[in-house]
């Protein structure tokens, strides 16, 4: 629960400084970061190489970063209190992190096209209960004679990208297909999440009923409860961690139909999975434990000498068995269906469906765009997206050429520019190509 706890925090504090779907670059499908969403979208240009870049998206569900920073004294505080009271029954954070160091296409003749990338990925996954950080602050009194359940699912990894891409087109037809070699820098994730909790009403007595399992792979090392090392470098390049022992393999598909006034097109993107082998550690808990008299809030942040009874029982609690076995875990897999019309030469509209599936769960929405092109060397978008509950994601993007040189930003919800201490989702994608 100590690591949950510090996990939690952390992610909120990446929250108070910045969802997985991307929309905005439907309304620039002249920008090569299109070919993200659906390599069948291929820009005109000859070559184009990519330059360092990043796209960054954030979502949460609970409090924001203004509900539970206030001041006291002219200080801004962190109020535990007011995290708890603001959360959801069941809370959802997600982090994704993509830093493109350089790409390059190009066209052979009209119709074929190829393309080489390489990304860093990093992304942060929790899902929780509310209840879960409310015993570790508060502790187990408000919870006598109860059974609560503090099921959760945790994802920290990052991994190397080598993307080879293809294009063909024929008529009105587009077809893109990529083949993406992965190596897992690092990995924290739980294979199982079920933990309940009882405290007896006479005696105080508790029990603890778990199934539960933590991999590992580079980033944590687990000694004991007062004894562990987490070490999530997010957004760390590292040279020496471009090629590990963690293979992976991924797909991304693609299809557009193309005329004169109106498009059509089909992706499926991250298609594949990593095989953690590298510095691996397997960490379980099953079976029931019972323990008497502790108090779980006294025992994760009291002092470690006048609870010193408390603390053996805890590290018996969580004196987890480690193992040393190889483990699998797939990417999230999206889809997008997406269309739109031309309207004259200057404007286009279009929608957007797509759906995530990711840790046994579905997440879908759909999305609105539109470009003008004012200028051959400028292009100016907007969109309205719909997802987890979100309802005012309104986009803003921009893409200009000078000469061979294009520089562009995306942001899927601007207002979390303007209010971020009351938004919940955030997007930026920014780089620069060089086109000819």
């Amino acid at each position: 629960m100590r690591i949950f706890f510090l996990t939690l925090l952390a992610l909120l504090g990446v929250a108070g400084l910045q969802a997985q779907a991307e929309w905005g670059l439907f309304s620039q499908t002249g920008l090569w970061q299109a070919n993200r969403v659906n390599p069948a979208i291929w820009p005109d240009q000859k070559l184009i190489i990519s330059l360092p870049g990043l796209q960054n998206t954030l979502f949460f569900t609970g409090p924001t970063y203004g509900d539970v920073i206030g001041e006291v004294n002219g200080q801004k505080v962190f109020d535990v209190n007011a995290l708890i009271d603001n959360l959801e029954s069941d809370n959802l954070v997600r982090e994704h992190l993509e830093i493109n160091t350089l790409g390059v296409g190009i066209r052979l003749g009209n119709s074929f096209g190829v393309s080489f990338q390489h990304l860093v990925h990093f992304n942060a996954y929790l899902a929780y209960p509310k209840v879960l950080p409310e015993l570790v602050w508060k502790g187990n009194g408000p919870f006598v004679g109860q059974i609560i359940m503090l099921d959760h699912d945790l994802q920290l990894y990052s991994y190397n990208e080598y993307a080879f891409g293809g294009y063909y087109e024929r008529g009105a037809l587009q077809a893109g297909a990529r083949v993406k070699l992965l190596t897992g820098i690092g990995d924290v994730s739980t294979e199982r999440g079920r933990a309940a909790l009882y405290t007896d009403t006479a005696f105080y007595q508790l029990q603890f009923l778990a199934d539960y399992q933590l991999n590992t792979s580079a980033y944590f090392n687990y000694q004991s409860y007062n004894d562990l090392e987490l070490n999530f470098d997010f957004g760390q390049l590292r040279l020496d961690r471009l090629f590990t022992a963690n293979p992976g393999l991924a797909f991304d598909l693609g299809i557009r139909l193309k005329q004169e006034k109106w498009w059509l097109a089909a992706s499926a993107l991250d298609i594949g999975s990593i095989n953690w082998k590298d510095n691996v550690r397997n960490y379980r808990a099953q079976g029931e434990y019972k323990f008497d008299g502790l108090d779980i809030s006294a025992a994760l942040t009291g002092d470690s000498i006048k609870f010193e009874d408390a603390l053996d029982t805890l590290k018996q609690l969580f004196a987890f068995p480690a193992t040393e076995e190889a483990y699998i875990t797939s990417l999230p897999t999206k889809v997008y269906l997406s269309g739109g019309v031309h309207l004259g030469e200057k404007w286009q509209v279009g929608g957007t469906l797509f759906s995530e599936w990711y840790r046994n769960t579905t997440y879908a929405g759909f999305a609105v765009n539109a470009g003008f092109t004012p200028a051959e060397w400028l292009t100016i978008g907007g969109s309205y997206g719909v997802f987890r509950n979100t309802f005012t994601n309104i986009g803003l993007s921009g893409a200009a050429r000078l000469g061979p040189v294009q520089l562009y930003v995306l942001a899927d919800n601007i207002t979390a520019v303007f209010r971020p201490s009351d938004s919940r989702f955030f997007h930026i994608r920014t780089g620069l190509n060089l086109v000819f």
